[in-house]
């Protein structure tokens, strides 16, 4: 699906990504989990990925993506393979932004926590 989407497409979804990744619950939810589980700990981080999966299981769909991990790998490859997304600065904003907020409740120096994360969130 990924080839064939046009620019505007791919920026819906990682719109509707970001709008749902941006939900207050979901952020207050997402907060939680390092004090919950402890930042970094295997619970943690899967507690943290069964939280994005049940957003990208709804939105991915939509675009013609499976919504379990497969769509996922499909995306994110999408994202790596076509040069004209590299090029957007709006996907490439909007992009950054899905991984600051996915980064929201990360203990100081959790950027490589979020690195990993961006892998599975669609931001790259």
């Amino acid at each position: 699906p990924g080839a064939t989407m046009s620019l505007q497409e791919v920026l819906a979804m990682q719109d509707e990504l970001k709008k749902r990744f941006s939900d207050e619950a979901f952020l207050n939810k997402l907060r939680a989990l390092g004090s919950e589980h402890g930042h970094g700990t295997n619970k943690h981080r899967s507690a943290r990925q069964r939280m994005i999966s049940e957003v990208q299981e709804q939105v991915l769909p939509k675009y013609g993506f499976s919504g379990d991990r497969s769509g996922v790998r499909d995306m994110m490859a999408m994202f790596q393979s076509r040069p004209d997304l590299a090029l957007s600065k709006e996907a490439q904003e909007t992009g950054d932004a899905i991984d600051a907020l996915l980064a929201i409740g990360d203990p100081p120096g959790g950027a490589a926590a979020a690195a990993g994360a961006r892998e599975d969130t669609g931001g790259d």
